[in-house]
């Protein structure tokens, strides 16, 4: 199949148009990306995991996921809203729903994201409740 289709019935040979955001796909969902369209607009590939062979394409990295190379977007750490890199403990701000951000030293500026527990106060085991929801390493 040429760019933008992708071969959906092998017996009959007959090629398929991929979503729009995609260049090469295996599929027309969004997620089933294999390169991005920068015709479209959105040259940005977003991936679950860096050795995963497909994704969704947009126009910039998106909340919850970080520019690892040019154009290649990767997930963040479980709780991260924003992050610099896949490591837990390099998220620079956190969902809602992980409202604890918990910093290894005072000048640092990531760290990770956690939710409140409840038996044992709202920061993790060695950490202390600095204000609101920011947790510093004991």
């Amino acid at each position: 199949c040429q760019f933008d289709y992708y071969l959906a019935d092998q017996t009959n040979k007959k090629c398929y148009r991929c979503h729009d955001s995609c260049h090469t796909c295996t599929g027309a969902d969004i997620s089933q990306c294999i390169t991005c369209s920068t015709s479209f607009g959105t040259p940005f590939m977003h991936k679950q995991q860096e050795n995963g062979s497909t994704g969704f394409c947009k126009d910039s990295c998106q909340q919850e996921f970080y520019e690892e190379s040019t154009n290649l977007c990767l997930k963040c750490a479980t709780g991260c809203k924003y992050c610099g890199g896949q490591a837990d403990n390099q998220c620079t701000e956190c969902l809602s729903s992980f409202p604890y951000w918990h910093l290894q030293a005072e000048e640092s500026t990531a760290g990770s994201c956690h939710k409140a527990k409840s038996t044992t106060g709202n920061c993790q085991f060695g950490y202390y409740l600095v204000t609101g929801t920011l947790c510093h390493a004991c």
